[in-house]
């Protein structure tokens, strides 16, 4: 495994995260918005009937695709490890052998 591998893998998990960080952002202020429109609203006022569903974080597909991709960048942290483990294991086991002869 690659100091390469390591940089790729820190990337992926860094945009991962950072996209997180977004959208959390994003829910907040959406949230926030949809507090100020419930406070100011008046109760007698006569209720529209149909409202256009506009697109916000919560419906767009953002946190889903956020979730894809912590998940790919995890999976991805997974293998890295996985693979520097095996290397490790693999130069254990020739620095022995060249200890036994």
């Amino acid at each position: 495994m690659s100091k390469e591998d390591w940089k790729k893998t820190g990337k992926e998990l860094g945009d991962a995260f950072e996209g997180l960080a977004k959208t959390m952002i994003r829910s907040a202020a959406e949230g926030a918005r949809k507090a100020e429109e419930w406070a100011e609203k008046d109760d007698n006022a006569p209720q529209q009937e149909t409202q256009e569903r506009e697109s916000n974080v919560f419906n767009d597909g953002s946190w889903r695709e956020t979730g894809k991709d912590i998940g790919q960048a995890l999976k991805n942290l997974g293998k890295t490890i996985v693979n520097s483990g095996e290397e490790a294991v693999d130069k254990a086991e020739d620095w022995a052998d060249d200890q036994n002869k």
